[in-house]
This record gives structure tokens, C-alpha cells and sequence, in this order.
């Protein structure tokens, strides 16, 4: 909550209503809890379940908040040709890149086993200790000036624990000097302090791109000119 203070950031909990379906650049108001909140745009910038609503219309695909409902290989239960990466209703701990990845990779091998008439392999959690995200992010910062991010160490894989000190922020020189030029600077605090702050925040920045990069070709560079 100082972080948000700091930032001059209001916290407001509660169920929301009368808030508009997609995002608004004209002014109004909305209720979130008891308290009244007034706005001149609104960004939903928040998780609002499976984007599914395009499959409404077919009977018992999908639960109560919209997910596909899938068997322990992500297949549709009703429409085998149908298969969920992201939007099943299995138990997934948080939707990100390392839940993500082993789903997408199961599902490919199973759309092609499916297409050939050969058995399905049952999905296989992708890093099943990370039980939430790992950073915490507020604002958006490439130099960390105006922003604010937190790691929780706890969950990471085994060798990013080594480069944070397994968990204990930047003390000392974590990640050593030599790791600077790649990764930044304090980028999981400073020395003797917890993982949050700046140095994280301009860590995450640039690593959003790499670490995307990593699975999908191409994604942060500027497009090549087409040949007219």
C-alpha cells in the first residue's frame, strides 16, 4: 500500500458494476464495493475470465465463467475437435508464459495425434512450483524511474533462484557484475535489500520482449519492409 501512496496510486476493493464492457475514452462513473468511482477514460486493465464468449451459443462447451470444459488432455468433453490453451476449465494456476507453454506444446502434439487417429498424451503442468506469478508489476518503466516491481523468489526455477541470492533480494551483488550488461543492474534489488523497486522494475521492462522472444519468433523487432 506505501508503494501505491507513493505513486499517488488510489487502491479501491470490492465486486465492480457499471463498469463498461470494453474500454472508454469518454468520461463516467462506476461502483466498486460501496464507493462510488468517477472516471475520465476507463482501461480495463485486469483479468476478465476466458475470452470465450464467441462460443456461447454451443450447448454445455462451456462452465459458469466461460472456460471450455476439457478433459486431462485439454480436448472438449462435448466437441473433440476442439482443443483449450489458456481458456480450459483444468486448474491452472495463473494464465503467463510458464503455465502457457507446456499447454500449447501438448495441445500441438494432440491436435496432430487427434488429426491422425492416434491417442491423446495427457497435459503435463509446466513448472508446477510456481503456484502464482512471479513479479508484481506497477507502471511501466525501460530505466525503472516511475515504476515499481516485486520478485517472489520462492517460485522460480532453481537457477533464478541462484541469481537472487534464493530470496534474498540483492545482498550481495545480485546477480554478480558480470550478469549486468544482460540483465540490469540491481535488477532484483539492492544490495541488502528485498527484491522490489526500481532495479526490478527496470529489469522487467526490456525482459517482457526477451523473455517472449524465447517462444515466439520475431515478437519486439520492427517489421522488415515489404517489397512493393
Amino acid at each position: 500500500m506505501g508503494v501505491l501512496k507513493s505513486m499517488n496510486i488510489d487502491l479501491v476493493t470490492g465486486d465492480i458494476s457499471g463498469a463498461p464492457e470494453e474500454f472508454s475514452l469518454e468520461g463516467g462513473s462506476l461502483t466498486a464495493g460501496n464507493e462510488k468511482v468517477s472516471y475520465d477514460v476507463f482501461l480495463p486493465m485486469y483479468s476478465r475470465g476466458p475470452n470465450t464468449a464467441f462460443l456461447k451459443g454451443a450447448p454445455d462447451l462451456l462452465d459458469a465463467r466461460g472456460a471450455i470444459k476439457v478433459n486431462e488432455s485439454l480436448q472438449s468433453t462435448v466437441r473433440g475437435q476442439i482443443f483449450a490453451v489458456g481458456v480450459g476449465d483444468n486448474k491452472l494456476a495463473f494464465v503467463g508464459f510458464a503455465k502457457l507453454d507446456a499447454q500449447w506444446k501438448d495441445v500441438t502434439n494432440n491436435v496432430k495425434a487427434y488429426l491422425e487417429g492416434k491417442e491423446l498424451k495427457k497435459h503435463t503442468e509446466g513448472m508446477p512450483g510456481m503456484t502464482h506469478p512471479p513479479v508484481v508489476v506497477v507502471g511501466n518503466s525501460m530505466n525503472g524511474k516511475g515504476a515499481w516491481a516485486g520478485i517472489d523468489c520462492s517460485v522460480l526455477p532453481a537457477p533464478l533462484k541462484c541469481c537472487c541470492c534464493c530470496g534474498m533480494g540483492g545482498f550481495p551483488f545480485c546477480p554478480p557484475p558480470c550478469c549486468w550488461p544482460c540483465c540490469h543492474p540491481c535488477c532484483v534489488g539492492y544490495c541488502g535489500g528485498k527484491p522490489e523497486g526500481a532495479g526490478p522494475s527496470a529489469f522487467v521492462g526490456p525482459m517482457a520482449f526477451k523473455t517472449a522472444g524465447l517462444h515466439f519468433k520475431g515478437i519486439g523487432e520492427a517489421p522488415k519492409q515489404q517489397t512493393m
